[in-house]
């Protein structure tokens, strides 16, 4: 008698190889889609700096905001969100102007010379505690410090230029 089919054993022999499989596949495929984020974040802002120098360089000063970009044609497009779905942070200093937190000659803090006075930073708003990615406002400062690059925490993506 020929039997048409599979045993048991065999559908369980399969069903486990594939999610041994599956169990090796899974993880990696969310570390490739985080780094393609990060990829695609790190483009975007290489093209808002440069835009935003463009426009320093033809106007003597910071734009106001990255819409400020598309308004005056440095950007083709509306300004991107990051892969996330976030805008991107824009900040700027600039002593001989108001900076962005509308305080007249202050400075941003930039991550490694906190004195700078001349400058712009563009930023994701995420943050690698070691522990995984974490969003502003989600517990991405430590206990006591104020939230973001001011606390000494990079960005997971930004781009920043001083000028002296």
């Amino acid at each position: 008698m020929k039997r048409k089919g599979f045993t048991l054993i065999e559908l369980l022999v399969v069903i486990s190889i594939i999610t041994i499989l599956a169990a090796l596949v899974v993880p990696n495929i969310g570390k490739l889609m985080e780094r393609g984020r990060r990829g695609k974040a790190t483009a975007d802002l290489k093209l808002l700096a440069d835009s935003v120098k463009f426009y320093y360089t033809e106007h003597g000063q910071f734009p106001e905001s990255l819409s400020l970009l598309v308004k005056e044609n440095y950007l083709s497009k509306d300004v991107p969100n990051t892969p996330w779905g976030e805008e991107y942070k824009y900040v700027y200093a600039d002593v001989a102007k108001s900076s962005s937190s509308g305080e007249e000659g202050t400075s941003v803090t930039f991550l490694d010379q906190p004195d700078t006075k001349v400058g712009f930073r563009i930023y994701v708003d995420r943050y690698d505690d070691g522990y995984g990615t974490s969003v502003e406002g989600e517990g991405s400062a430590l206990p006591g410090e104020q939230p973001g690059p001011i606390a000494g925490r990079k960005p997971i993506c930004y781009v920043e230029e001083k000028f002296e």
